[in-house]
């Protein structure tokens, strides 16, 4: 695994603001991004998603640019061993490529998605999760 990366790619629950800044305790910089080359799906019996390589597919996403090393201990925690964290290789908005880390459901887990597209737009979180 690569260290000192600092930029995370998330897709999901982490892209919303409650979420993470009760996780991390603050709100990163941010910037829209895209990764090519994967599907994003709910995960059975949750309003949560994962992302599996995908031919031809896209995900629409935010990157956060700079998480600290005691950081990424947290986001690991609530990601839990449903993923592995690997570094993607993102497009920002304004057109520039650049390495990131993300969340990712690796091919023992997949039995864990469903065909569901999921879409941050009907996520509504009932209460943020507490940060350790």
């Amino acid at each position: 695994m690569i260290r000192n990366m600092s930029h995370l790619f998330a897709y999901g629950t982490l892209q919303h603001p409650l979420i993470l800044s009760s996780i991390l305790g603050r709100e990163p910089e941010s910037v829209p991004a895209r990764l090519d080359g994967f599907a994003r799906y709910r995960i059975r019996d949750e309003d949560f998603p994962g992302i599996v390589p995908e031919k031809n597919a896209v995900v629409d996403g935010t990157v956060f640019l700079v998480i600290q090393d005691e950081e990424w201990v947290v986001l690991d925690r609530y990601e839990s061993e449903l993923y592995v964290r690997e570094v993607v290789s993102i497009e920002r908005r304004d057109g520039n490529t650049q390495k990131a880390f993300a969340y990712i459901i690796p091919p023992e887990n997949r039995h864990d998605l469903t065909t569901e597209l999921w879409d941050l737009n009907h996520y509504h979180p009932t209460h943020p999760p507490v940060a350790e």
